[in-house]
């Protein structure tokens, strides 16, 4: 067992093995779900087959090897100072925005913050909604020190300040996304900067079951305190039952005579949480079945690439319509993996940026070793490898960190002083 998880968690390996975890997590929940779902038509099945082996073969297919040498890769000392400074500026401005412009509050309920968010987008100058989508890479700081191997306890303490201020809209509107993509960024990290036979130990086994226990307790927490708010009442986690995205795949008759049999039973209700989780993670190949099927008309962008769109508008550069930026997905809040939001924009051409993509990491982990804004891309993108076949993370505030550590790159391997 041992050896297998040093092979796929090599290094080197990293980028199938990212893919395969993924594809591997969807296949367990799957078997494992007592679940009802309708059978998957040829054309998804024969979409989602030519995205994965189109990916696979475009990182696999290229070698820029030859051409890092032309590439200055010297270090510059300053930039953890730099991050955490436009962190700083970023979250204070995110704060300004969310309790000034958007008038949220700690005392409303999750549904009247996310109505607030909303209705109050657009209130905020322009220049206070840019800044403030930097907050986005909050993890940047301490996922820098874990590949350095830092040992200023200054800095640990300053980075572990950036995430607890950054988690305020957790609380706000009770996501549980941020949390759980934090762990994956430090699982790849940890991986990416030591040995795995080194990470293999009866220590970090036992840590990572008191992480696993924990992060439990909270997405129940979270979980339960929304439906209370939806309900009004202490058994409306059973609600989640009857969620929105999972139409598609329902709890089978007997799991659910069995739950609402015995409502307030924590056995159950523990049960339920993990055959939630369970959906959360399925449901979107089923989603992207839903739209193969039906044919409808493409997003051309304005799914995938929606913040952009926004912003662009929002400065006269295009005139695009408020409500089709805000509905370019026929089933709205739900997922349809990676390669399903990619679909919804430009339907079977999206097998071409699929190929790209594929070829783009490859490039990002081979300077990886050189610089370190492209180790926290290249670790950034592997944690996006894992989601592909159950959610897209580099929509929304992932576009904007691809966005922002591509920027950085850029000007890192252009000059030599903001460097690895």
């Amino acid at each position: 067992m041992k050896n297998w998880l040093r092979n796929i968690f090599a290094k080197q390996n990293l980028f199938i093995g990212s893919v395969l975890f993924g594809a591997l997590v969807w296949c367990f929940s799957f078997l494992l779900l007592p679940i009802e779902t309708s059978q998957l038509s040829n054309e998804t099945l024969g979409y989602l087959m030519s995205c994965f082996t189109l990916f696979i073969v475009g990182y696999y297919a290229f070698n820029f090897k030859n051409q890092l040498r032309f590439f200055d890769t010297r270090l510059n000392k300053n930039y953890f100072k730099i991050c955490v400074v436009i962190l700083v500026i970023a979250i204070t401005f995110r704060y300004i925005d969310l309790f000034y412009y958007r008038l949220l509050s700690f005392n409303f309920s999750f549904i009247e913050n996310k109505k607030l968010v909303i209705q109050n987008a657009t209130q905020a100058p322009l220049i206070v909604t840019l800044i403030s989508t930097l907050r986005a890479m909050y993890f940047l700081p301490l996922l820098y020190l874990v590949i350095r191997k830092s040992k200023n306890k200054t800095y640990w303490s300053l980075s572990i300040l950036l995430i607890l201020l950054s988690s305020s809209e957790i609380l706000l509107v009770g996501t549980r996304k941020p949390v759980f993509h934090l762990v994956l960024l430090l699982l790849f990290t940890s991986l990416y900067s030591y040995n795995i036979k080194d990470l293999l130990t009866k220590q970090n086994f036992f840590l990572g079951g008191i992480l696993v226990v924990l992060l439990g307790v909270f997405s129940y927490s979270v979980l339960s305190r929304r439906m209370i708010e939806n309900t009004g009442s202490n058994l409306g986690i059973l609600k989640v039952i009857d969620s929105r995205y999972n139409d598609f795949v329902k709890i089978n008759k007997d799991k659910v005579n069995e739950l609402y049999g015995n409502p307030s039973s924590k056995i159950l209700k523990t049960e339920l949480l993990l055959i939630h989780t369970g959906q959360y993670i399925v449901h979107g190949v089923y989603e992207l079945n839903y739209i193969i099927q039906n044919d409808f008309p493409k997003a051309n962008g304005l799914y995938s690439f929606n913040p952009i769109y926004k912003f662009f508008n929002r400065i006269k550069v295009i005139d695009v319509d408020n409500s089709q930026l805000k509905k370019s997905h026929p089933r709205d809040y739900v997922y349809l993996t990676f390669f399903g939001s990619l679909f919804v924009d430009f339907g079977w051409l999206s097998l071409l940026l699929v190929f790209l993509f594929g070829v783009f990491q490859r490039f990002i982990f081979q300077i990886s070793d050189l610089n370190i804004i492209a180790k926290l891309l290249w670790i950034v993108i592997l944690t996006l490898n894992i989601a592909i076949p159950i959610f897209n993370l580099a929509a929304g505030s992932g576009l904007y960190v691809l966005l922002c550590l591509n920027l950085l790159l850029f000007l890192s391997l252009m000059s030599p002083k903001l460097s690895k």
